[in-house]
């Protein structure tokens, strides 16, 4: 994603950058490239390393979290995901690293307004 990154941020002008990611290796790579024209929000990430072979954030949060406390952090990471999505929606070009519902629901949100929309996956065109 990086030289696309940069080749709309040299095309189009953009001053910054907003991440959505769960992904704490993927931050940390984007911070080091990108610096202080990167934003996101403040949230708990985990890293690859942190996740058993196979394993799902949703499955690692249940095994971590217990009762009432794996319902707390069900409702806060549900909020910062919509809170993502709205925020994305309000960007004005948008891409995503592969298939996932985010897409689907930016693009409904913003309601066609991008400049540019991609997603990175086979079959699949720039906007």
């Amino acid at each position: 994603m990086l030289p696309t990154i940069h080749q709309w941020m040299d095309e189009d002008g953009y001053d910054l950058i907003f991440l959505a990611t769960e992904d704490q290796d993927i931050l940390d790579q984007m911070r080091a490239e990108f610096g202080d024209k990167l934003r996101a929000i403040a949230q708990k990430r985990l890293r690859v390393s942190d996740l058993k072979e196979g394993q799902t954030i949703s499955s690692y949060e249940e095994e971590h979290n217990q009762g009432d406390a794996y319902l707390e952090e069900l409702e806060e990471t549900t909020v910062n995901y919509f809170y993502a999505l709205y925020i994305l929606s309000q960007c004005e070009s948008f891409m995503v690293s592969g298939q996932c519902n985010g897409w689907d629901v930016v693009n409904s949100f913003n309601q066609g307004k991008f400049r540019r929309a991609y997603k990175f996956q086979l079959g699949v065109t720039e906007k």
